[in-house]
């Protein structure tokens, strides 16, 4: 009697455990809806600093300079709070912004084509046995090695990580969580046509040969008739290029002209095109180093930052790699032919994504990963997060902490280059505006 006793004390205990344990999987909210819509959404991270069409050419070299030092001072500060136990759950996100596209899939779609998973590969794929999901995107970094050496046309030459081999490559979701939820994820419904002709995309990309670039050469590159008249350089292999190359080029889910027209454009004096521009400061430190290592395609990690940590931590005008009071003395003196790249900008991108997308897309670390863990399917492109919860297109306190602290920067970089504010900068920026009506002149 008392072993019987004590089995039903031990049959009651454990399932009063087993009750109140969650179940492995949460019921999925989407059981029984139907999947028969196929789409594609873009998930934008803004840059951490802007590079504006309306700068001058030290005014853009400075936003350059101080996305270099936001994702080193950021990445700084993280480590610091880090190692007294805090950390704010924002994400990695990126230093010149990042254009990744969720491509999903209807069941009809994927029941017509079986075998997508042996033609694109499993890093592609959201979810490990279902083939309703892509989530990628074209990934690398600019040559800033070859760009201290030789101009511009550095920043078109792709990094060789290796002998015969370029820095790019596709990423896959699990990158994409890193980075947390983007500043805006929107997209558009596809026809099956459309979704067949997308899936095409990752194979026929000339990244894949070329490498992963911001600038290109327009010899290289050429995008007749949608560059202006003298340009020289175009928008590169990069992450927005890929984007728009599937979506619009290889998709048609919006016209390429469309897209064309988001991009800015970039100026510059002719003259830096294949010539060193001045340098200062850590951009000589960097120079110096390059001379000591003649085979480095690119900074390693740290290399940078330790270079220049006493500015990442001390200088107000934070790191500077270019003498811009000698680039507008240049640009003063000698009324240089001035020529446009044209890149593409994220906030307009995002802006007109705001009044034209088909829907507003899910997170990726709110909704998207909340899916891929429990096993859900995915039956609806539309957010559920209330847009309260967001912590990215309105600013968060990190990002907008970093932003402040970036326009003090541009101010100081100015005022260093004899560019100050009022007066002096209306005159020269209404000088370098006379030197783009002079374009192809």
């Amino acid at each position: 009697m008392r072993h019987l006793v004590v089995a039903a004390c031990l049959l009651t205990a454990s399932t009063a455990f087993a009750a109140g344990k969650p179940p492995a999987h949460p019921t999925d909210p989407t059981a029984g809806a139907p999947n028969d819509k196929n789409w594609v959404a873009f998930n934008i991270f803004d840059g951490v600093y802007p590079l504006l069409e309306e700068a001058s050419f030290p005014e853009s070299l400075g936003s350059l300079e101080i996305v270099n030092t936001m994702v080193a001072r950021r990445n700084f500060d993280r480590q610091v709070q880090s190692f007294f136990g805090g950390h704010p759950g924002y994400g990695t996100r990126g230093n010149e912004g990042h254009y990744l596209l969720w491509i999903h899939l209807s069941d009809r779609f994927v029941a017509a084509h079986p075998d997508l998973r042996q033609q694109l590969g499993d890093s592609f794929f959201m979810y490990p046995h279902r083939q309703t999901d892509i989530f990628t995107a074209w990934s690398g970094g600019s040559n800033l090695v070859d760009m201290l050496k030789e101009g511009l046309v550095g920043l078109g030459k792709p990094v060789e990580v290796s002998p015969g081999h370029l820095m790019g490559n596709f990423q896959s979701f699990s990158d994409a969580v890193s980075l947390g939820d983007a500043d805006y994820e929107g997209g558009f419904y596809m026809t099956d046509d459309q979704a067949a002709k997308i899936v095409t995309a990752f194979d026929t990309y000339p990244g894949k040969t070329m490498g992963y670039s911001f600038l290109r050469t327009i010899q290289e590159k050429p995008n007749a008739p949608y560059e202006p008249a003298g340009a020289q350089m175009v928008n590169g292999y990069n992450c927005g290029d890929f984007a728009m190359y599937a979506v619009a080029t290889v998709a048609g889910v919006i016209p390429r002209d469309t897209v064309e027209g988001l991009k800015i454009h970039l100026w510059y004096p002719e003259k830096y095109l294949n010539h060193p521009i001045p340098l200062a400061e850590l951009g000589i430190k960097g120079y110096e180093w390059t001379q000591q290592n003649p085979n480095a395609t690119q900074f390693p990690g740290d290399v940078l930052t330790k270079l220049g940590w006493h500015d990442l931590l001390f200088n107000p005008r934070g790191l500077t790699f270019f003498d811009k009071g000698a680039v507008a003395d240049d640009i003063r003196e000698t009324w240089p032919r001035v020529l446009p790249a044209r890149i593409w900008d994220h906030a307009s991108v995002i802006e007109w994504l705001r009044h034209h997308a088909d829907f507003r897309a899910k997170g990726i670390v709110s909704e998207l990963k909340v899916a891929v863990d429990n096993d859900w399917r995915i039956v609806s492109p539309d957010r559920t997060v209330p847009e309260s919860a967001d912590n990215h297109w309105r600013l968060s306190s990190d990002y907008a902490h970093y932003a402040r602290k970036g326009a003090r920067y541009m101010t100081r970089k100015l005022e260093a280059a004899g560019i100050a504010e009022g007066d002096d900068q209306m005159q020269f920026r209404e000088l370098f505006n006379a030197l783009k009506d002079h374009l192809g002149q």
